[in-house]
């Protein structure tokens, strides 16, 4: 039976007053997403000239990506089966992990799954993030079922 592809594209590196995309990141997130919850997973060679509003309440800027990330799937169809987009959100002068976000599209552009995850999950509390490649973890336990 074949099993799922994924392209993981960079991941958006969200800090108080600034941000930055990943290559590194999301080439990680791809190879341990490939090990455990798709047959195949790579990272795109080019971020996404997608943004929401930074400033709202983490469940609507999930919203607006989820809505920018699809629209933007619908042009521009990934070459697999699904595409993945994800935000890791860190604090402080340490750079302290705060939450990620991630949306997953199918080929057409339709949003199969997105997620919100902090402190407060229990995949958070298993994974105990300290730092950037740690909320790869967090991200593959989530949806490996480790709620």
């Amino acid at each position: 039976m074949r099993r799922a592809s994924v392209t993981v594209y960079p991941v958006n590196i969200v800090m108080e007053l600034s941000q930055r995309r990943s290559f590194s990141a999301a080439e990680s997130l791809a190879v341990r997403l490939g090990e455990s919850v798709f047959g195949v997973a790579g990272s795109a060679e080019n971020p996404l000239p997608i943004t929401a509003d930074f400033d709202a309440k983490p469940a609507d800027h999930a919203r607006q990506m989820c809505s920018a990330f699809s629209m933007r799937m619908k042009g521009y169809p990934p070459p697999t089966d699904y595409a993945m987009y994800v935000e890791y959100f860190l604090g402080g002068e340490d750079r302290t992990p705060i939450r990620v976000h991630y949306y997953v599209t199918d080929y057409d552009g339709n949003m199969v799954d997105y997620g919100i995850v902090g402190p407060g999950d229990i995949v958070w509390q298993l994974v105990r993030p300290q730092g950037e490649y740690d909320l790869g973890g967090v991200i593959v336990g989530k949806m490996m079922g480790n709620n």
